[in-house]
């Protein structure tokens, strides 16, 4: 996932993301759906990393049976699996355009034990924050508050890319980047505006695909044209 932004709710989990891959030299390869949804688990995966990785996990995910909290019990295997699956492709000379080692994948969707909840896991422990293990692929649950229904304000729980010096633009445009304070849909896509304007691994279009009790919802929230014509 070159962007990814985790919404936590007392009636659902967002997930938004971006929807462009890029190759080696930075420019867009081509646009494609980020997300993978396991409707049978009330769940929805989005990873960064060479798009084979990602489509690995897909297919593992398709397969996982259960429900959400067998998956998220397992989440850091099924991560495991396809980073080992794709470096064995790349071993057999497969050709895969971008970074091998550092991969890693956020799981959203509804639990029957906690309710609405988000984990990532990750290849290494950098973009996984507050994981208290030096352990690769230990998924790492996020947004408990929300989760054991201590709040029913809107959280956001995962930014990715994100850091304090976006957190400081948004605020000069009235933006918290932690607090929404209008929609999910205006929240997220001006984060993602903002990703695209100054991380050059941020285009295509918006999704935005929602966990809830009575479905997966998604939706594009935005396409950008200049995008879909350097992918032309």
């Amino acid at each position: 996932m070159s962007a990814a932004i985790v919404y936590l709710t007392a009636d659902g989990a967002h997930l938004a993301t971006d929807g462009a891959a890029f190759g080696d030299t930075g420019a867009e390869a081509l646009l494609c759906q980020k997300v993978y949804i396991a409707a049978h688990l009330n769940a929805v995966v989005a990873a960064r990393g060479p798009i084979l990785f990602a489509e690995l996990l897909g297919v593992l995910l398709r397969q996982a049976q259960g429900d959400f909290d067998s998956l998220a019990a397992d989440f850091g295997n099924l991560g495991r699996q396809a980073h080992l699956a794709m470096t064995a492709a790349v071993e057999a000379g497969t050709a895969v355009v971008g970074d091998l080692m550092t991969v890693d994948a956020v799981l959203v969707g509804f639990s029957e034990k906690h309710g609405f909840s988000c984990y990532v896991a990750s290849s290494t422990q950098s973009e996984v924050p507050d994981l208290k293990t030096d352990t690769a692929w230990q998924p790492c649950r996020l947004g408990a508050t929300v989760l054991d229904g201590l709040s029913e304000d809107t959280a956001v729980v995962y930014v990715t890319p994100g850091d304090e010096i976006m957190a400081a633009r948004l605020a000069k445009r009235g933006t918290d980047m932690w607090s929404p304070s209008g929609s999910i849909e205006q929240h997220a896509l001006a984060l993602m505006e903002d990703q695209r304007a100054f991380t050059p691994i941020v285009g295509g279009f918006c999704q935005l695909t929602s966990v809830m009790r009575s479905g997966v919802f998604t939706t594009i929230l935005k396409r950008w044209p200049a995008a879909l014509a350097d992918a032309a």
